[in-house]
């Protein structure tokens, strides 16, 4: 036996297995200190104040052009679940907002779309383009997360579910 295994063996035996020192030999099942559980609930009311404070951030940002935007797309990324939305493609002009992109050479802008899932339900999602302006054309496949369209790709209105038409179509009636 070599001896980094008589070691582990002697301490395993020294604390028992009802020893609260997790130990190799007793596996994943070991007793956590309470030191450690300590820890798991630092982190998630660390986590839980970092959601709280960007829900704040978002909201003062919100009327405050296209940071308030920014700030929206951030937060649903982290607490809303992803849905698949269709909705046809923004006039080029319609946008709401632009801002400078990060290179400083181009502008970033900001659509509001009417959009709907597969199954008929609507909602208005929030599209930024990054350095340019909408195509205008087709329609659009859209990952949503919340208000936010997380990514979106252009697709053929064949490929696009009837239901998403039909309750697309009643909300611009």
């Amino acid at each position: 036996m070599s001896s980094r295994f008589v070691h582990r063996r002697h301490l395993a035996d020294a604390h028992g297995p009802s020893s609260p020192c997790p130990s190799p030999i007793e596996g994943r099942g070991a007793v956590h200190p309470p030191a450690r559980r300590g820890a798991g609930r630092l982190r998630r009311g660390a986590a839980a104040a970092a959601l709280v404070g960007a829900i704040v951030v978002a909201g003062t940002l919100s009327g405050c052009g296209s940071w308030g935007h920014v700030a929206q797309s951030a937060l649903d990324r982290l607490i809303s679940p992803e849905v698949t939305m269709y909705a046809p493609a923004p006039d080029a002009e319609s946008f709401v907002d632009s801002y400078g992109d990060a290179t400083g050479a181009g502008s970033n802008y900001v659509y509001q779309v009417p959009a709907a899932t597969e199954d008929g339900g609507t909602r208005t999602l929030t599209l930024i383009y990054f350095g340019r302006k909408a195509d205008d054309v087709g329609w659009l496949e859209i990952d949503a997360q919340g208000s936010s369209g997380v990514h979106y790709r252009s697709i053929d209105e064949e490929k696009v579910p009837e239901a998403a038409v039909s309750a697309l179509a009643e909300v611009d009636a």
